[in-house]
């Protein structure tokens, strides 16, 4: 499986399992989880933050609409091979329409991308249009 939190995976301890985050027991999700630092901060800061905008009445991310901290979130996902240069950020504006998308990996280039960009853009957007409105 892939274990990942309300804000964001356990990306940085991937070492912890040979480089991957494919988790195969429990014992793999929580000694990800325990070697993470990006956890450990989704845990304690990430939380707090909400919790002080939603004091301070300003809403924002991790917030409902009552002004209520979320609670924290463990997904675990079926596993698959993913490839770097296919993984997308996507923001939706209303009724679930497609504004921008960006690679998720900005750290690196993947020249490859131009090529596709069209029928990534039709993909992303279909996509965009199957999910729940938010």
């Amino acid at each position: 499986v892939f274990v990942k939190l309300n804000w964001s995976a356990p990306r940085d301890a991937a070492w912890v399992l040979g480089g991957s985050l494919k988790c195969t027991s429990s014992e793999d999700v929580l000694l990800l989880l325990q070697s993470s630092d990006r956890a450990a901060h989704d845990l304690t800061e990430a939380r707090r933050m909400c919790e002080d905008a939603a004091a301070a009445g300003e809403g924002g991310a991790g917030v409902d609409a009552a002004g209520e901290p979320h609670g924290f979130v463990l997904a675990l996902r079926k596993w698959c091979e993913l490839q770097p240069s296919r993984e997308f950020r996507c923001f939706r504006g209303a009724g679930g329409r497609l504004l921008a998308a960006c690679q998720r990996d900005r750290f690196s280039h993947f020249p490859e991308l131009g090529a596709r960009r069209s029928r990534d853009l039709g993909l992303l957007e279909a996509f965009g249009r199957e999910l729940p409105s938010a």
